[in-house]
């Protein structure tokens, strides 16, 4: 499961400090569970590696500028096929519009090309699909950041990494450089960090999240840290705090004629705001 916030940044949003740690791994699910809400909402803030199926039908293609509406948006493209004919993601098709990520389009790099007849086919139905990163972040090109590199081996199979400094400075200064809740990528492999040992400096990982696979990799090799959209993690971290501080309260009013609301409501409408900004830049 996603977390778009950290156990650090929970904590942080408390208005009085945990001085225990007991009560983190409750703590965390909350983040988790705010985290699936805004995947239900909108659509995930992290890269996906996934591939969508896209009927190729009048309302998803422009003829005038020759491109493809896409499902939802796409931060990086890695293969692209239609009806089984594959596609060049450089030389065929390109992101659109160009110079942006994440896109909602894709377009036909041959001026004379349609996405109707780009692979000659007898189906009824044609089908494009498209594999990539998907996911949402306003600066993808930043959104990676080295923060320590593998301190020894690590096989396909091992659920802990061992690294240089766990509790050192991150990429904007923050301390600790992980927490439980971080994404991480070694190499091409996406991994969730589920706990952080500051002695032995090791972090236990969930491996080949969000469609990756997991591979064995080398010491000395970097370890990138993802850095969510600002507003949104802090805002899911503040949710999260706020349904920790109100675990078991339930409490209903009623505002005189008009019903009875509960309160606070379940989804904080700052969050719905943040999230509004991304839809409306979306579309």
């Amino acid at each position: 499961m996603r977390s778009y916030a950290t156990l650090h940044d929970a904590r942080n949003a408390l208005k009085s400090e945990m001085a225990s740690t007991a009560n983190d791994s409750v703590l965390l699910n909350y983040v988790r569970q705010v985290s699936l809400r805004v995947d239900r909402l909108l659509f995930p803030f992290e890269p996906v590696l996934a591939t969508k199926v896209i009927l190729i039908e009048p309302w998803f293609v422009s003829s005038a500028d020759r491109t493809l509406l896409l499902p939802a948006p796409l931060l990086e493209l890695t293969a692209v096929s239609v009806n089984g004919v594959s596609l060049s993601p450089t030389a065929d098709v390109t992101l659109w519009p160009p110079s942006t990520a994440p896109c909602n389009r894709l377009r036909l790099a041959d001026q004379c090309a349609s996405w109707y007849t780009v692979a000659c086919t007898d189906d009824l139905v044609m089908q494009c699909n498209v594999t990539g990163y998907w996911g949402m972040h306003p600066d993808y090109s930043g959104a990676w950041a080295a923060v320590d590199i593998l301190a020894a081996d690590v096989n396909a199979s091992a659920t802990s990494l061992t690294v240089m400094d766990v509790d050192g400075a991150g990429a904007e200064g923050e301390t600790p450089r992980f927490s439980p809740g971080n994404l991480i990528v070694v190499d091409d492999e996406f991994m969730r960090v589920l706990a952080v040992n500051t002695t032995a400096n090791t972090l236990a990982v969930r491996r080949g999240e969000n469609g990756t696979a997991a591979a064995a990799h080398a010491a000395t090799t970097a370890v990138s840290a993802w850095y969510w959209a600002y507003d949104v993690r802090m805002e899911v971290a503040r949710q999260a705090a706020l349904l920790y501080a109100r675990r078991g309260a339930f409490e209903a009013i009623s505002i005189l004629n008009d019903g009875v609301y509960t309160y606070p409501p379940d989804l904080l409408t700052s969050l719905r705001n943040v999230l509004s900004v991304y839809d409306r830049w979306w579309s």
